[in-house]
């Protein structure tokens, strides 16, 4: 126990960011750091104080041909002001686009010989690996932690690379196959070798260490910076407000509490977000349902802070709830923290919703048969109590994780 001042690489597929919801964790969680370096692959990284560092696909490519990566690789502190550009959804590409990408970033020995200089002349003395579904993120960490002797950490909010199937393009693939199998087998090397590993719920860290057989684990909640939102509202109507991306399946959670509430004509659904293709007609049936489309993220503060009711739902189908099984959305760290009553309906298999039955039953609802919960929900004086909100206080998270760092380094 050295209780050094932690000096961190982090490795992660979005950038530290104040408006990405991932982007969002990472801020959150290193609060109290002060000296932080990010190596990112896709994201708006705004926030100011962080070293950026990011390489691009082609430039992957060229640095792999033998190109210097000195040269490809693009270095900034909070660079891109886009807080007011609303973030794009991202495509899924095909597993071949995966795996090619893969091959450009391992065994790169010119960006691992930069990233290993650069580790030297800032005196990093730890990194982290934020979980992802990207191999050479996990080669990265592993080798730079190896090659300078200081400690890897991980932190995991997702179960892609313990994951059977293809969830790319959610059909058999031999190019996925040989993506998955390289995504395993250095996330097993990684889990063993880190310092410890930090997962976002129990059942993420229960599944981790019996298929990594790591126990160096602890679990720690998302941070939110949501400020508690103004609770006196006057709008005409119940105002719900969901905002988040519509997929197909969380959608038909929203069509079946809309229909449920057609009978009450004081009550409106409001939904932003970006809407599946195709099903732009469905959300435009609903009367009561008013679809904002796709907003800033500090237009959508202020529509939360107008809201009566804030809405987090998951699907219920068997797919969905195999996919979404260990996910813990960080809109239910953000809606606890604003203080507003809360709509959850979802499955109890799911972590996230698994976590609202315990600490917040009297807003939960997981299947269709308890549809009438509802009308207690708006027609009560629910408070979520400050004690469930201080699980997820930016204070208390980020000195948690400050500590766990200073304790291992």
């Amino acid at each position: 126990m050295n209780n050094k001042t932690p000096r961190i690489l982090i490795f992660s597929n979005n950038a530290a960011s104040k408006t990405e919801s991932n982007g969002r964790i990472h801020m959150t969680h290193f609060l109290k750091f002060t000296d932080i370096h990010n190596f990112y692959i896709r994201g708006n990284p705004d926030v100011e104080g962080i070293n950026y560092l990011t390489l691009g696909n082609a430039g992957a490519v060229k640095t792999k041909l033998g190109w210097k990566a000195d040269k490809l690789i693009t270095k900034s502190a909070g660079c891109n002001e886009q807080q007011n550009v609303p973030a794009a959804s991202q495509k899924t590409k095909k597993p071949i686009f995966h795996l090619l990408r893969n091959m450009a970033y391992t065994n790169n020995k010119s960006l691992l010989k930069f990233l290993n200089n650069y580790i030297k002349s800032h005196d990093i003395n730890a990194i982290v690996l934020w979980g992802c579904n990207l191999p050479f993120l996990y080669e990265l960490s592993y080798k730079l932690s190896v090659f300078n002797s200081i400690p890897l950490f991980t932190i995991t909010s997702e179960d892609y690379p313990l994951k059977t199937y293809n969830y790319i393009s959610k059909k058999p693939s031999f190019f996925f196959r040989i993506f998955q199998k390289s995504l395993r087998k250095w996330c097993l090397k990684v889990y063993k070798q880190s310092a410890l590993n930090i997962y976002s719920n129990e059942e993420l860290k229960n599944l981790y260490e019996t298929q990594t057989k790591s126990l160096k684990s602890e679990v720690v909640f998302f941070g939110s910076d949501f400020v508690t939102a103004d609770l006196k509202i006057n709008n005409s109507k119940k105002v719900i407000l969901y905002g988040g991306n519509l997929y197909r399946d969380r959608l038909e959670s929203i069509l079946e509490l809309a229909k449920y509430l057609e009978k009450r004509d004081d009550v409106v659904i409001k939904l932003f977000g970006s809407v599946e293709k195709g099903l732009e007609s469905k959300v435009a049936e609903l009367k009561n349902v008013v679809y904002g489309g796709l907003i800033t993220y500090f237009d959508l503060l202020n529509e939360i802070n107008r809201a009566d009711f804030l809405l987090h739902v998951e699907g219920f189908s068997q797919k969905y709830i195999s996919d979404c099984k260990y996910a813990f959305s960080t809109k239910i760290a953000d809606y606890i923290m604003s203080g507003k009553p809360l709509i959850i309906y979802g499955p109890k298999e799911i972590s996230g919703i698994k976590f609202c039955l315990k600490f917040l039953k009297e807003f939960t609802i997981t299947n269709k048969n308890e549809l009438n919960k509802i009308e207690n929900i708006l027609s009560g004086n629910h408070e979520i109590s400050s004690l469930i909100r201080n699980m997820f206080s930016l204070e208390k998270v980020s000195s948690e994780i400050y500590s766990l760092f200073e304790k291992n380094i």
